[in-house]
């Protein structure tokens, strides 16, 4: 089964043809959500070096911590259960306080950046809970 946002069906492709005036190379919103609302944008030099390595841990322990309310419905691993709390995050967050075409507010970097990073932190945790579910950990 597929969910969909009422926004993805009138045809902005996901956020990829919802434009915006942003920062940091971003020109849509699909483009915004995945630089976490340029909190984390750009990609890292491959292979990671240590110090990549370093920052990404410091990065991902920071975002643990601050988010720890999301770990009860990390242990959900229905699949149609997240579709559904991503359908909620599309309504409540993606798509308000911003208009197509308008500058990016500061005030939607600020509220949004914050259910990114707990979207961030559910999907690391649900990965790292399959894999043990898998491998018995």
């Amino acid at each position: 089964m597929t969910l969909y946002s009422p926004q993805f069906v009138s045809g902005d492709r996901g956020g990829n043809s919802f434009h915006v005036q942003g920062s940091q190379g971003v020109s849509n919103l699909h483009a915004l959500w995945d630089s976490a609302l340029y909190e984390l944008g750009g990609s890292p030099k491959m292979p990671l070096s240590p110090a990549d390595w370093n920052k990404l841990g410091q990065t991902t322990s920071s975002l643990v911590n601050k988010h720890a309310e999301v770990k009860p419905v990390s242990s959900d691993l229905n699949p149609h259960d997240w579709a559904l709390e991503s359908l909620k995050v599309a309504q409540n967050f993606v798509y308000k306080g911003i208009n197509q075409n308008g500058p990016v507010p500061d005030s939607y970097i600020n509220q949004s950046q914050t259910a990114a990073e707990a979207q961030i932190v559910k999907a690391g945790t649900r990965l790292s809970n399959i894999l043990k579910d898998i491998f018995r950990l």
